[in-house]
């Protein structure tokens, strides 16, 4: 599993840089990809066509985004990601942050889905966790 967590690290560092193409090198070509409904976007998108418009969407409605990874956890066939996102609208100086998570399903080497969540307590029970599996 330690290569499929390095291989998000850097779908990570390729949507930060814009390398659309580079961020689907760890998903299965068949990934289902899940966005809340409260994200720009947010709605579910099927393979590597339907990622690529959603990141790309995704880049092009903000001025600034970057989403940096602060933990995986790997829960059985599951890899939990803590994200700090922080987005600038076009025309403002405000940078916004949020601390969501992402949650994919790993088959082989591959992510075979993946469930973004405003609430990272809800992903951590979405794969059977609590809070105080960490304390």
């Amino acid at each position: 599993m330690t290569e499929i967590i390095e291989a998000l690290r850097h779908a990570y560092e390729a949507f930060n840089q814009g390398d659309i193409q580079a961020c689907l090198n760890a998903l299965d070509p068949n990934i289902e990809w899940i966005e809340p409904a409260e994200f720009v976007g947010g709605g579910t998108y099927h393979g590597h066509a339907g990622v690529a418009q959603y990141l790309t969407q995704s880049r092009q409605a903000w001025a600034e985004i970057h989403s940096e990874p602060e933990e995986f956890i790997q829960v059985g066939d599951k890899v939990v990601v803590f994200v700090h996102a922080r987005i600038r609208s076009r025309g403002s100086d405000e940078v916004r942050e949020a601390r969501i998570a992402d949650v994919y399903t790993i088959r082989g080497d591959k992510a075979v889905r993946m469930q973004a969540f405003v609430d990272r307590q809800e992903a951590l029970r979405f794969v059977g966790l609590g809070i105080g599996d960490f304390i």
